[in-house]
């Protein structure tokens, strides 16, 4: 039996509040990963890290909601387990996160 194909690194939507699952949001940012400012930002935060891969992002959506109930501020689009891999394989590489725990261990 062949593997399953790889899936494509991507992101899902939520569709309401990860805390307490209420729908009653307020849309407090709307953005994308391939326009600024969100697109600086990201380079400016990786460029020390690894590398981010564009192609990934174009048309990708940067969106923070509000929840209204519990008044929690999360991303809408969260990355899904294929992306996670390219965020902790690529954009930032396994040798950063060794030097970075490093650091931390010794202060």
């Amino acid at each position: 039996m062949d593997d399953p194909l790889p899936q494509k690194p991507g992101f899902r939507r939520r569709v309401a509040c990860p805390v307490c699952g209420a729908r009653d949001i307020e849309r407090i940012y709307s953005g994308s990963y391939d326009r600024d400012p969100v697109k600086s930002l990201v380079a400016s935060n990786f460029a020390s890290q690894g590398l981010v891969d564009w192609n990934l992002l174009i048309g990708v959506a940067l969106d923070i909601d509000k929840c209204l109930s519990c008044y929690l501020i999360y991303q809408v689009e969260e990355p899904d387990e294929a992306m996670l891999n390219v965020i902790y394989t690529q954009m930032i590489t396994p040798r950063f996160l060794d030097e970075y725990e490093s650091k931390l261990l010794s202060n």
